[in-house]
């Protein structure tokens, strides 16, 4: 909290002044969930949030709980119907948590696939392949690699009310701001205010709020008379002790700049890059540490930031996020109803907005290894062209927002893609990782200093939370520091 009172950052503005909690309603938009036609004969939205949208957009419209009649309306086979009813609905709960009780029950071993079959007698691949990338935003994988402690954890559907029951999950506190402390940009502001902070010849003005639409002064970043300079384009692919690495007073740095390659001496050194690539920047480390930076496999993902000329559509089609399970991009978001330091949401529908299409190149075998999706994944993404993606949200767009007036050839006037073959941290999947945890995972020996060189970045917490991120650098300075 020190550091954000610091950079000017007041969470509480986030939740009373910034955050629009009435947006959505006040437009008439809600959680969805869109079946494709490619995938089910038809194209056909499902008006209710029954892809857990809501939590990280709140305000968002949840839509109606009647899910034998949401389910009904589908294009789906008719046992998938009520089995998906079912799943939603969890009327059979209290049967399955006697039956649990009577067993020696273990959460983390127990496949949350298996538990649906088993229990809750799950027999349709459109069941399953409906709720499969549920939790794939926040774990990178498909339903079905996840242990039943961690589909309790995700809010998968027939888990609600069993964890609950037995106490690892709570009932939402109303009290709750939600996912409401976001700048416009996302991370980009907290980056921003940081550099800032320390390069005030940067930008004009104080405060999280004055950062936001300021333009930045990128000479300023490496004035040689700034106490802290931060060169751009130098990458850096060497850092190596001069001497023994108990005696070394300095590490040499080498790094590319313009093509050339270039020198540096240090007193220390934080590694804040991916972890897995650290072995070969740092040759010298230990084998050991060298294995478990590498086993820091990331999450692919594809970000494909959107600008529509207006959203009449959206506002006809009354979504606001929707949940896509078996579309290219399996996420659409809305723009987050931030208004900021001169940045508005937008409130006229025939005004431009940004939106926001999620992909995790989830391989279509299932089972696989988390590491061995997650180059499978890698190596779909990078293997495309930016013509493909467009196509994509071009048919996805056009499929949602078609029947109220959309056509991507004519509403849509750019886009972002983010290509992030390389994206969150990997973290520890029960079925797979042997009982690995934050306390005693290999990304504790991967983070072990060295010499005068020590290692951060959210990898070392196995985790990709900015707050993770924060900390973790923390660590690696002050470690630095006492080595001092």
């Amino acid at each position: 909290m020190d550091l954000l009172e610091d950079l000017g950052i007041n969470l509480e503005k986030f939740e009373n002044d910034h955050y629009d909690y009435d947006w959505f309603k006040r437009h008439g938009l809600g959680g969805a969930v869109y079946m494709d036609a490619k995938t089910w004969g038809k194209d056909h939205v499902i008006p209710a949030d029954l892809g857990g949208m809501a939590p990280v957009m709140p305000g968002l419209e949840e839509g109606s709980q009647d899910f034998k009649s949401l389910f009904a309306k589908t294009p789906m086979p008719e046992k998938a119907k009520k089995e998906l009813t079912k799943l939603y609905e969890e009327d059979g709960a209290r049967d399955i948590i006697k039956k649990i009780d009577e067993l020696d029950f273990n959460f983390d071993r127990y496949p949350y696939e298996k538990f649906l079959r088993t229990y809750w007698h799950i027999r349709e691949q459109a069941t399953l392949d409906f709720i499969r990338k549920l939790p794939t935003d926040e774990n990178g994988v498909g339903a079905e690699s996840l242990s039943l402690s961690e589909g309790i954890e995700s809010g998968l559907p027939g888990t609600i009310k069993i964890g609950r029951f037995y106490r690892m999950t709570k009932k939402p506190d109303p009290e709750d701001a939600g996912y409401v402390h976001h700048f416009p940009d996302g991370n980009a502001g907290f980056c921003r205010t940081i550099v800032r902070a320390m390069i005030p010849e940067v930008a004009p003005g104080e405060g999280a709020e004055s950062v936001v639409l300021a333009k930045f002064d990128y000479e300023a970043l490496d004035d040689p008379e700034n106490d802290t300079r931060i060169r751009l384009n130098s990458t850096v692919i060497a850092a190596k002790h001069d001497g023994p690495v108990d005696d070394a007073d300095t590490v040499s740095v080498t790094y590319i700049h313009d093509g050339k390659a270039y020198g540096v001496k240090a007193k220390g050194v934080v590694m804040a890059c991916w972890n897995m690539i650290i072995p070969h920047i740092v040759p010298e480390l230990p084998d050991d540490q060298k294995e478990a930076l590498a086993s820091n496999v990331k999450i692919p993902y594809i970000f494909a930031n959107v600008m529509i000329k207006n959203w009449q559509a959206i506002k006809k089609s009354g979504i606001g996020a929707a949940y896509c399970p078996t579309s290219y991009y399996h996420l659409l978001q809305t723009e987050y109803p931030v208004n900021m330091g001169g940045y508005t949401a937008t409130e006229d529908p025939n005004d431009p907005m940004p939106i926001t299409l999620i992909r995790v190149p989830v391989p279509e075998e299932r089972g696989m290894e988390p590491r061995d999706q997650f180059r499978e994944g890698r190596n779909e993404i990078i293997s495309l062209e930016f013509a493909d993606f467009e196509a994509e949200v071009n048919a996805q767009l056009d499929g949602m927002f078609g029947p109220f007036g959309f056509q991507s050839n004519r509403d849509i006037e750019a886009i972002t893609l983010n290509r992030w073959s390389h994206g969150y941290s990997y973290t520890y999947f029960n079925l797979f990782d042997k009982g690995m945890t934050f306390d005693d995972g290999p990304h504790i020996t991967a983070r072990e200093p060295f010499g005068l060189i020590t290692i951060a970045n959210s990898d070392s917490g196995a985790n990709s939370w900015l707050d993770v991120g924060v900390m973790q650098g923390l660590r690696a300075v002050n470690e630095l520091l006492e080595d001092d």
